[in-house]
């Protein structure tokens, strides 16, 4: 093999939004039970009653089991004032299909998050 054939097929520095949503498509398409975090980062949150909470900013891993612990959502506030982000457990969330994101489960309670 040479080496023009180890090369990607996207120039990853100037891949346009459709290439890379090809990209993720092709990673994390339909009958998977895995989604990409691309496609999980910037999804809104809402609260059990299907209210707007939030956006997904970060998640956070599990050094040992590699899994998803924790989200990190940044609060919308009202206009822009009282923006902050909050920690929320992964398992308090599931996806909906109604919604397009994410809704927070009846009871869960979110945390100030930190750095570290």
């Amino acid at each position: 093999m040479s080496d023009e054939d180890h090369q990607p097929t996207t120039d990853l520095k100037t891949a346009s939004a459709g290439a890379w949503a090809a990209m993720s498509v092709r990673h994390a398409g339909a009958g998977h039970k895995s989604v990409g975090s691309d496609r999980m980062v910037y999804r809104p949150v809402f609260d059990h009653s299907g209210n707007l909470l939030g956006t997904i900013t970060r998640l956070l891993i599990d050094r040992r089991s590699g899994h998803v612990d924790h989200v990190v959502v940044l609060t919308h506030g009202h206009f822009g004032f009282g923006r902050r982000e909050v920690e929320l457990p992964w398992a308090a969330l599931g996806y909906d299909m109604t919604l397009p994101g994410y809704r927070l489960s009846p009871g869960a309670t979110w945390t100030v998050a930190t750095d570290g």
